[in-house]
Parts: C-alpha cells; structure tokens; sequence
C-alpha cells in the first residue's frame, strides 16, 4: 500500500523499490548494480536502514528504505516528517510504501553537508539550535502524540524485566541501600551518584 503525503509524487516507485528490495537481498554487488542502473546514490546516516539520494526522479528524492522491526520507526517517522513539513528545515515526505518486510519512504531531498564536515562549526551549530528550537514550537498533534516516545522513561520501563522488581532488604531492621545491578538504571534524569 502507498500513503500519500502530497500531490508532488503521485505514487512510490515500486518497480524501482522491488529492484532495490531484490538487489539488497542479494547482496553489495547486486546493489551497487541497481544503484548505477538506477541513477541513485548511498547516503550516510540511515542507521541500520538504507538512505538513497535518487537524482535521476524529476525532482531529486530521498528514499529511505527500512528494515522491519517491532518499534514502528517508519510510522514514526512519516509522521514526524508529516509534523515538521512546511518548516523548510526537514524533509517534506511524499509517499510511504509499507511493504510488510522492507517499507520504504520517499522525502523531498535537502542540500547540505554533515555538521562536522562544514567550514564554520560554530554557525552550523547556531542553525541546528534554531531549526531545534522551531520543531519544539511546531504544537503536537495526533496522530504523533499519541506514540509513545522511544526514548522515554515509560518506554524503558515497559522493557525492564519483571525481576528486577523486589523489595529492598533490610539487615537487623534498618533499610540498607542495595547493590545497584542493571535494572536499577536511574535513566537521564538522575546523575552525579543520586
């Protein structure tokens, strides 16, 4: 299925999707083949998925395609990119193909550099603090917020297992302070040995 997010792209490219598909199955070989064939080129920064820049589409396109797991990055990530859009400092998304192994999503493409590869760092580090701070004004709307963050307290300890909740011991009647194991993990909040 494709979800639009505007009329730019009418609809994902699936053939071009399904040779991408096929060529990562396969192997590097095989996808540096499809890529040439293809016009596109690997970008950095896709963590564990894959990040195209396709200059060959009509307009230049960023396609990101995901490996399937549980945590639901690429609902994430199309709404957040749907969140953002109109800033004109994130990728516009333009169409999200959920394909149930490898979903894809296509996003307008942006110039620009990795900030530690910039002539200026300290004018690269004032405009990632302002595009910051306008995505902390952009109101939160549903559907994103009603998911829950992945970074969150509460999506830590939903993963916690149920064994590290026991009662804290106690020597001739006094409460004593136990041995802080991997369950108690105090999250960001709490530092300097609190």
């Amino acid at each position: 299925m494709t979800t639009l997010a505007s009329h730019r792209e009418p609809t994902a490219p699936t053939d071009l999707l399904s040779a991408l598909r096929a060529a990562r199955a396969a192997g590097a070989d095989a996808l540096a083949a499809t890529l040439d064939e293809h016009g596109l080129q690997a970008l950095d920064g896709g963590r564990n998925n894959d990040v195209f820049a396709w200059a060959a589409a009509p307009t230049p396109i960023c396609i990101k395609l995901y490996k399937k797991t549980d945590r639901r990055r690429v609902e994430r990530e199309w709404h957040g990119l749907t969140h953002a859009a109109g800033l004109g400092s994130a990728p516009e998304p333009l169409w999200l193909d959920e394909d149930p192994e490898q979903p894809a999503l296509g996003m307008t493409l942006l110039p620009g550099s990795p900030i530690l590869d910039v002539l200026d760092p300290a004018l690269a580090i004032k405009s990632l603090a302002n595009t910051t701070r306008a995505l902390q004004s952009v109101p939160l709307k549903e559907p994103l917020a009603g998911l829950e963050r992945v970074d969150s307290i509460g999506h830590y300890s939903a993963r916690r297992p149920q064994a590290c909740t026991s009662a804290r011991p106690t020597t001739a009647g006094f409460a004593t302070r136990p041995k802080r194991s991997a369950c108690d993990w105090p999250g960001p909040q709490r530092r300097h040995g609190r």
